[in-house]
């Protein structure tokens, strides 16, 4: 808290000539991650009401504008009060929760005060505390996997994510990937095919990272490894590894079902970038081609870090 009062604005000088203040004049600006926290009507509506309440006229002002910029940090919220002119100051005000519900109140109570022309405590700038860096939190879980084309046909698979947000609507993501082995009928006997692959992605969220829903466009490359294997039904049966690489775009949704906890679901297309096939001797048609991988989708839990 900064010494001295904090200011009331012109709505306040003009309501001094009734019998008391009905509002205050007040600049807000919401930062991203910030969207549930109360707008200016909502809040001057608050001050209003209690300024209702106030028994006697207001005070004399003491600057000549005041602004409010509430922002997302790391474990919560925070809000500046800043008051120009005259004795003008600036205040901060923290709330740790997830909802804003008490920084709200707190806005109120201290707006009232600042359109009532009482002075706040001072507070040596010492005392102040520093202002909370942006939060950049990484997220880490795991979930499971369905394509319709990787292996040739619908599969499904497990996954191993990790996900960094460096800004409120930028995230990078790294995901890799293992599809259990499918069988594929090749004549006398049977290939079996498998994946083992990661897809590094990069998402422009259409909200700010924060809030309780994120969701996002998101790009995607994927490199990794086929295994084909023909079984017993073969004289010369014998395994091989091939390259796997392919590109597409997905739609994320990210749910915050805790302070820490985060259900995420995609859903996109994936086209291959390296057409691989695996043959029969004998049989005119490869018995599986990765030219075709088609739609992709993943659900999984993610736990954020701090």
């Amino acid at each position: 808290m900064a010494s001295g009062a904090l200011a009331v604005g012109l709505g306040l000088l003009l309501a001094q000539a009734t019998s008391g203040a009905q509002g205050i004049a007040f600049d807000l600006d919401r930062g991203p991650g910030a969207e549930q926290c109360p707008d200016h009507d909502v809040l001057a509506a608050r001050v209003a009401r209690r300024l209702g309440q106030t028994q006697g006229a207001a005070r004399a002002p003491v600057a000549e504008r005041v602004s409010v910029t509430i922002a997302r940090v790391e474990d919560g919220f925070e809000a500046t009060i800043s008051a120009i002119g005259f004795e003008g100051g600036m205040r901060r005000l923290f709330d740790r929760s997830e909802d804003c519900a008490g920084l709200a109140e707190a806005l109120a109570l201290t707006l009232s005060m600042i359109a009532d022309g009482r002075p706040l405590p001072a507070t040596q700038p010492r005392d102040a505390p520093a202002a909370a860096r942006v939060p950049r939190p990484w997220e880490v879980g795991g979930g499971a996997m369905g394509s319709t084309g990787i292996l040739g046909a619908g599969s499904l698979g497990l996954t191993l994510d990790a996900v960094w947000h460096p800004w409120p609507r930028l995230a990078a993501g790294l995901t890799a990937f293992w599809m259990p082995s499918r069988g594929i009928d090749g004549g006398p006997g049977t290939v079996k095919v498998t994946v083992l692959a990661g897809l590094a992605s990069v998402c422009f969220g259409i909200l700010p990272f924060g809030g309780r829903v994120f969701p996002a466009l998101c790009g995607q490359f994927g490199a990794g490894a086929l295994r084909g294997r023909g079984d017993e039904g073969y004289a010369d049966a014998r395994s091989v590894w091939r390259p796997w690489l392919a590109a597409g775009g997905s739609l994320h949704v990210g749910v915050r079902v805790h302070r820490w906890l985060t259900l995420a679901v995609s859903a996109g297309r994936l086209f291959s970038l390296k057409d691989e096939r695996f043959t029969i001797g004998g049989l005119p048609d490869p018995v599986y081609d990765s030219g075709h991988p088609g739609w992709l989708g993943t659900a999984g839990l993610l736990v954020r870090i701090p």
